[in-house]
This record gives structure tokens, C-alpha cells and sequence, in this order.
């Protein structure tokens, strides 16, 4: 081969091998985000709302929405699990953004991840103003079943985009954007956190 096409060849290839794997990761962390999605978000919270029930097996009574306590049917547990995999889309790709900023490997910078979105968002599912946790009892052991959703979910979907797609994008890894982001999510999950205690606070009052 000409030294002319080795320099071309090489050149292409410094050029489309980054772009592959820009490529590539958006599609895997999305893909990796559903699967822990309609598990770990929809199918785990399923699971906790079963095991909250049987706390409460001895109160009939009615949730927020009119649904009996206890009763679970087909079309609520796969609307739940539905909704965990469209979810665990989008929170996927976001993994895909910040997972450069975030601590450790694999499934633990997942478990990091979780318990970030716990914090960040945890008040989705812990609602100080819902009426469902003045019905029911043993309101803090509810709550550690719902917070432990994210960070299953965390959990999985780390492991599965850093064994399919362990290659991080270099812009992300630059010592502005990695500062600025890092910075960004310390601050987001900083504001959910107080926001959480604050509706933990109230639901154990």
C-alpha cells in the first residue's frame, strides 16, 4: 500500500472511529435504559407496592387514585412496567451525558447514579400531599422501598452501558465541561435532596 492511501486510511480511521462511538453510545444507553427501566423502575416498583400492601393487609382501604390497596391487576402492573421502560429511555441517555462525571465503574457508578436520581427526583415518589401515606402505615419502610427503585435501576443500567459501551466520549472527559457538569448535578440533586427531606419530613411528622 502507498505511504499517500496508509496517511488517508489512517486519517479516516482517527475520524470515524469517534464518530462511531458517538454514535454508538446514545443507542446503547437507551437500549441498556429500557431494559433496567421496565425492570428495575417499573417491575421493582411493582414489587414494592405488593410488599407495602401486605404491610398494610389489614386496612382496607382505598390509595389516592381509588384503586383498592392490595389489589394488583394486569393492566396497572403493565402500564406501571410501560411507563418504567419509556422512563428508563430518557433517563438512560442521561446516564449516557454524565456517567463521565460520576464516580467508580460499572454497576457501582450505576448505584451512584441511582442514588442520585433518588435525591434529584425522589419527591415523584414520595409526595408529602399525597393522601396514600396518611392511609397507610409504616410510612418509612414505604419510603425506603420506593427510593430503592432509582438506584436499582441505577444499578442495572450501569452494568449493562459500561460492559456494551465502556468507551466514554472525550469531549465529555475535558477538564471544563467535566468540572461544569459535575458542578451541575452536585447542584440538581442538592435542591432534590432538600425537597425530599423536607416531604420525608413531613410524612413522618
Amino acid at each position: 500500500m502507498a505511504p499517500e492511501v496508509q496517511v488517508r486510511s489512517a486519517a479516516v480511521s482517527s475520524v470515524s472511529l469517534p464518530l462511531a462511538r458517538a454514535v454508538r453510545l446514545p443507542f446503547v444507553a437507551a437500549l441498556a435504559g429500557a431494559v433496567a427501566g421496565l425492570l428495575g423502575l417499573g417491575l421493582g416498583l411493582r414489587v414494592a407496592m405488593r410488599l407495602i400492601a401486605l404491610l398494610n393487609q389489614d386496612d382496607f382501604v382505598f390509595t389516592e387514585n381509588g384503586n383498592v390497596v392490595g389489589e394488583i391487576t394486569l393492566s396497572g402492573t403493565l402500564g406501571v412496567v410501560i411507563a418504567g421502560g419509556i422512563g428508563g429511555v430518557f433517563l438512560g441517555l442521561l446516564y449516557g451525558i454524565v456517567r463521565s462525571w460520576l464516580p467508580s465503574r460499572g454497576w457501582r457508578r450505576g448505584t451512584f447514579y441511582g442514588a442520585l436520581l433518588s435525591a434529584a427526583f425522589g419527591t415523584f415518589l414520595v409526595d408529602s400531599e399525597s393522601l396514600d401515606f396518611a392511609l397507610l402505615d409504616h410510612d418509612a419502610i414505604s419510603i425506603a422501598l420506593l427510593l430503592a427503585c432509582p438506584v436499582l435501576f441505577g444499578t442495572m443500567l450501569g452494568a449493562l452501558v459500561d460492559r456494551l459501551e465502556p468507551h466514554e466520549p472525550r469531549l465529555l472527559r475535558l477538564r471544563p465541561i467535566r468540572i461544569g457538569g459535575t458542578l451541575l448535578v452536585a447542584a440538581v440533586s442538592a435542591v432534590g435532596l432538600v425537597q425530599l427531606v423536607d416531604a420525608v419530613r413531613e410524612i413522618l411528622a
